[in-house]
């Protein structure tokens, strides 16, 4: 159910095929990180359901009029259940198609990617945001890359740096 390269390139037809493995691993990272971001969240909505649910039964048995406050939570959880499938239907559709080894390198280099934005203190939402950016609008400098090459480059630039204090001093 995935977008096909060629459908990506439809859609963007000013994208040269040069950047069409660079649109693929930024979508990718984009599924996989928003699918992070999104498991917790559903995990705290299906909880909050079942404690409402329960708690609004309880008191519906206590009392017949608390069956409003019961179909208010049922309304609740049954818009919570769409969007929830509406998400994940929309991140299977932007997922692009993977392979286990791909797979398993999109999930470590995410994992790299949240412990440099932890390091940062850069809001996940706030990373969400570029990389959804960068895949609507795809351009050579990405927010991907250029985390990327600043902090592998950011060891060496500290060294030079410290030099240059070594030698004032």
């Amino acid at each position: 159910m995935a977008i096909s390269a060629s459908l990506v390139f439809v859609l963007y037809p000013g994208i040269p095929s040069s950047m069409k493995p660079t649109l693929n691993v930024v979508r990718a990272i984009g599924v996989e990180f928003a699918r992070r971001m999104l498991r917790p969240l559903i995990i705290v909505g299906i909880l909050t359901s079942i404690v409402l649910l329960s708690i609004g039964g309880w008191l519906a048995a206590q009392n017949a009029w608390w069956w409003i406050v019961e179909a208010i939570c049922i309304i609740g959880t049954i818009v919570f259940i769409g969007l929830v499938l509406v998400a994940r239907i929309a991140l299977r559709v932007a997922e692009p198609a993977l392979n286990k080894t791909q797979r398993q390198s999109v999930s470590v280099f995410v994992d790299k990617l949240e412990r440099v934005a932890e390091n940062i203190q850069t809001p996940q939402i706030v990373i969400l945001y570029y990389v959804i950016r960068d895949t609507i609008r795809p351009r050579p400098d990405s927010f991907i890359e250029t985390i990327s090459r600043d902090s592998k480059t950011l060891a060496p630039d500290f060294v030079n740096l410290r030099k240059h204090f070594t030698s004032e001093a």
